[in-house]
Formats: C-alpha cells, structure tokens, sequence
C-alpha cells in the first residue's frame, strides 16, 4: 500500500514541479521600459520590479487585458 501512496505522492510532487517550472517560463525576462509604450509616461519603479520586462504602466496594461479579453469574447 505505501508504494502505492510513494508513487502518488512522487506523481503530484513532479506534476507541481513542472506546473512551477512552466510558469516560471512565461514570466517575461529582460530589461523593463522606463517609459509606457503606449501613454508615454514614466513607469513607476515598483512596477518594473514587481512585474520584469514591464512595457506598460498599470493602466495601460489593463485597458489592453480588458481589451484582449473582449476580442476573444468576440470568436
């Protein structure tokens, strides 16, 4: 019954690890813009360190999400 139990555990634990590992893999990389590539204006620096590779300020990036959503509500 524990091999059962081993393989299950070791079964979620590699199921986890590649969960973590695949997000990990969209998280954009590279050198944050200091400026919206949409308003212009100066992103703050709490957002390009909380969000690496940042090229929008916070309002910006939402409008376009809102956006992106709704053309795929369109499909």
């Amino acid at each position: 019954m524990s091999d059962i139990v081993d393989r299950a555990a070791e079964a979620e634990e590699n199921f986890r690890q590649d969960a973590l590992a695949a997000r990990e893999a969209r998280i954009p990389r590279g050198p944050c813009a200091k400026d919206c590539a949409d308003c212009g204006e100066p992103i703050p620096a709490a957002r390009r360190r909380a969000a690496p590779g940042a090229t929008r300020c916070v309002d910006c990036q939402q409008w376009a999400e809102r956006l992106q959503q709704q053309e795929g509500l369109r499909r």
